[in-house]
């Protein structure tokens, strides 16, 4: 798996790479490009922004019922799921009725950037 970082415009892109899958006897190559947007606040920024107005940011895989999901690589997919701190519960669209660890840092930080704006707070 190789991974290559892009700059396009006023984004960052990832593109993450899977050269190879197996097929019975033999492995015959093939590419699967997944684009995802990176964002430019580190995980520590945003877990302090959101303790900051009331929530906690928990990272995990994101599972299916009591299973692990994967991709067809094999690779566990990281999520992000935010907490409600003053009601301790789990906001809405970061689980849903069979995964959990929904969102990504990128959801994560529109969420909590929202709620700032709803508070009159400066991001």
């Amino acid at each position: 798996m190789t991974i290559d970082v892009v700059w396009q415009g006023t984004v960052w892109l990832a593109m993450v790479r899977c050269s190879m899958a197996w097929n019975g006897h033999r492995q015959l190559p093939f590419i699967i490009i997944k684009w995802r947007y990176i964002m430019n606040y580190s995980e520590s920024t945003i877990r302090r922004r959101a303790y900051n107005i009331g929530y906690r940011v928990e990272k995990g895989f994101q599972h299916f019922g009591q299973f692990v999901y994967h991709d067809s690589c094999g690779d566990r997919f990281t999520g992000y799921m935010v907490k409600n701190l003053y009601t301790g519960f789990y906001e809405c669209g970061c689980y849903s009725e069979n995964f959990d660890h929904l969102w990504n840092l990128g959801d994560v930080a529109e969420f909590l950037k929202g709620e700032y704006e709803t508070r009159g707070l400066v991001w």
